[in-house]
């Protein structure tokens, strides 16, 4: 019957594709369709609309991998084995719904926008393309000038971008596909960008989330005018959602409310019957892969924990159940009690080393905790946690596979994304030492102490918004609750490096080094402090020490590479520093930082033809950059190809109008070109408007300069 429904359903005996569209850390109650007032999410609301929303979906963990794993296998994190970000990846001997359907036929895709689902954990099973790739122009964070604390740019890629590569391959995808598109936006730190970080400046998540529905439309305007939305089937759901300050949690993976748990799960299924209304029948997203493969008619794997929901998009009902979740991040960074539990017939238990017990009928913010009142019903959700955990466990070659050495990149870029450092050794957090381990009376429940990831994540915000005065009393803070984190030290060394205390930074770096905790990040910024304070051969010895530890970790071997130029630049080692920048560029193709570095060296060296030929490389990779247009602009200038320079001080102009430098050039080059009244305007704006610095006195020295041409003529 199921496969008579999906040939109705596309017209023809071909199985429908399929999109699924997963939106990091996304609230449910944050949408236009869930009465959400200031919501601005009009694609979202509409689809809703013309399909079935899930008003009570919850995720089994408020991780990205982990959720993620669950939602691609249709199991809980008990089987999968991926439990946290960065320690874990999912197992090979997991079935993937990519894998199921890529046998069926299927041309599968992936397109994923932040750094714990790169192709390294293991998500990538069964697609043909897995496009994981968040690199970006701008990827050094570190400069001898103002040591950063870590590649953002390396660790998520906006929703735009990673649309612009979906509708790319949709466009001429082969029927049936299948296309999981990943948008990371709503996730910590928030920033949404124009006009979106304006309209919601007080409520930036929710210009996050505005500006991935905008996305989220082009996707669905592709199948539109591929004239395939009607053989489509469209899926869209969360990983998790974000705490906003409820229950204390300003972030997520620490608790295990419905805050961070209660995730929008769409569904277009074309030829189901449930449409304009909201399912209230309790689901999770380990039901998204049965559904799907009901609906195609295709046998559902043995472990998965998820039921089909097709009976309630047809108008029925589904049987009463249990659903799982959990979350252990607090343990595995400081060692905090883990957190599972189970939902029943309204009822949630959350276990610790204290239980909470919530009616979410009557208190569905979970505000009254039942527990003390209620034992029976403790008792009874307990013992059914304690089944399902022991029917979904996995087999031992899946919890071994499933175990992770973190490396330097994984601590870096996450710490990027606001996850700190695993500060205990990694056999601790791995090894089973009782029967249930993690939950010791003794440890100390997540949410007694949650306020330090919440002090973490300010201070995050305090450094990258330059604002150090606050963040070195924030620091002082977390150093006070646990002296040897990690991360805590790094950032109050930054700090230091930041506001020109460099004898201080130097000292925590170098413990930092003495005590055992030689990350590469640290090892940069120690580094790059060595250059600033004129010490370039120390920081060369450091950094080429460093770069055999960074072989299969490609941004921190091209962070080194970097360095190691500047180092040697430093050095007055030309050709040393050329050398570096040559192999970084051949290991980056599509990074034009090495290029203009390249370029700027050479032309110290007064090689102009070589500086040129390096920036128009630069410029045919990253033809957006405005400061290589001027560049190049200045070198045509001085090779006496004054077209040519126009036309790149030009381009410099338009894609930053504002900068004083680029129309300066500009104003050169139309005086070489004899184009005086063009000049003169521009250089009399900037006098006007420039006050004092050096672009000042170079526009007055050559608006005297066209007055005496002119008079000479």
């Amino acid at each position: 019957m199921v496969m008579a429904l999906a040939s109705t359903t596309c017209g023809r005996h071909q199985p429908p594709n399929v999109v699924l569209v997963t939106i990091d850390t996304i609230r449910a109650d944050h949408f236009g369709f869930e009465g959400y007032a200031t919501a601005r999410t009009p694609n979202l609301d509409r689809f809703a609309q013309s399909g079935a929303y899930f008003w009570s979906c919850t995720a089994p963990v408020p991780v990205t991998l982990p959720s993620h794993a669950s939602i691609l296998t249709g199991t809980n994190p008990v089987y999968h084995g991926a439990r946290d970000n960065g320690l874990y990846g999912v197992a090979p001997d997991n079935e993937t719904l990519a894998e199921i359907l890529s046998a069926q036929g299927y041309t599968t895709a992936a397109f994923v926008s932040g750094y714990p689902l790169i192709r390294r954990f293991g998500l990538d099973q069964g697609f043909e393309v897995y496009d994981d790739d968040l690199k970006s122009d701008d990827l050094y964070p570190w400069t001898a000038a103002a040591p950063r604390d870590s590649a953002n740019q390396m660790a998520e890629r906006p929703a735009d971008a990673t649309t612009r590569a979906a509708v790319s391959w949709l466009e001429g995808a082969k029927e049936p596909f299948f296309a999981w598109i990943h948008y990371f936006d709503p996730h910590h730190s928030h920033r949404p960008p124009p006009p979106y970080n304006d309209i919601f400046f007080e409520q930036p998540y929710d210009g996050e989330i505005a500006f991935v529905d905008e996305q989220f439309g082009r996707v669905l305007a592709v199948l539109r005018d591929r004239k395939v939305q009607d053989r489509t089937v469209v899926v869209v759901t969360g990983d998790h959602g974000e705490g906003l300050g409820d229950h204390g949690e300003d972030t997520h993976a620490m608790l295990a409310y419905d805050t961070t748990l209660r995730v929008p799960l769409i569904a277009h299924l074309p030829g189901t019957t449930t449409a304009h209304q909201a399912i209230r029948a309790p689901v999770g997203v380990i039901d998204i892969v049965p559904t799907l493969l009901d609906f195609l008619g295709l046998e559902v794997p043995a472990p998965v924990a998820g039921i089909s929901l097709l009976p309630l998009l047809n108008g029925g009902n589904i049987p009463e159940r249990t659903l799982y979740f959990e979350t252990e991040a607090g343990y595995n960074i400081f060692g905090w009690a883990k957190i599972h539990g189970v939902r029943s017939s309204g009822w949630k238990l959350i276990r610790s080393v204290r239980d909470e017990l919530y009616d979410l009928e009557a208190d569905p913010g979970e505000a009254r905790n039942l527990a003390d009142e209620r034992p029976d019903q403790v008792a009874g959700l307990a013992a059914r946690l304690t089944e399902l955990k022991r029917q979904q466990a996995a087999p031992q070659a899946i919890r071994e596979a499933s175990r992770l050495a973190p490396s330097d990149e994984t601590q870096e870029l996450l710490a990027a994304l606001g996850y700190l450092s695993v500060s205990s050794p990694a056999e601790d957090v791995r090894t089973d030492r009782s029967v249930e381990p993690g939950f010791e009376a003794h440890r100390t429940h997540p949410r007694d102490h949650v306020w330090v990831i919440n002090e973490w994540s300010l201070l995050r915000e305090d450094v990258a918004a330059d604002r150090l005065i606050l963040a070195e009393e924030r620091v002082g803070y977390l150093l006070a609750y646990d002296p040897s984190n990690p991360d805590f030290r790094n950032t109050q060394a930054m700090v230091f490096a930041r506001t020109g205390r460099e004898p201080q930074a130097q000292v925590v770096w170098e413990s930092l080094v003495a005590d055992g905790i030689d990350r590469l990040n640290i090892l940069q910024n120690l580094g790059l402090l060595y250059i600033r304070t004129g010490r370039p051969a120390d920081a060369l010895r450091l950094f080429e020490a460093a770069l055999p530890r960074a072989d299969g970790d490609p941004t921190p071997h091209a962070w080194l590479l970097l360095n190691i130029a500047q180092a040697r630049s430093e050095l007055n080692d030309a050709e040393g520093a050329v050398a570096a920048l040559d192999e970084l560029a051949v290991e980056r193709p599509y990074d034009a930082e090495p290029l203009r570095r390249a370029a700027a060296i050479r032309y110290r060296q007064g090689r102009l033809e070589e500086a040129a030929e390096l920036l128009e490389r630069s410029v045919a990779v990253n033809p957006y950059h405005e400061r290589s247009h001027q560049n190049l602009a200045t070198v045509y200038l001085e090779l006496g190809r004054v077209d040519e320079a126009l036309e790149h001080a030009r381009r410099s102009v338009e894609l930053l109008p504002q900068y004083p430098e680029g129309r300066y050039i500009l104003a050169v080059a139309l005086v070489e070109n004899g184009q005086y009244d063009d000049a003169r305007g521009i250089l009399q704006e900037l006098d006007e408007t420039i006050l004092e610095g050096t672009v000042a006195e170079q526009a007055q020295r050559l608006l005297m300069e066209i007055g005496e041409r002119h008079n000479d003529s």
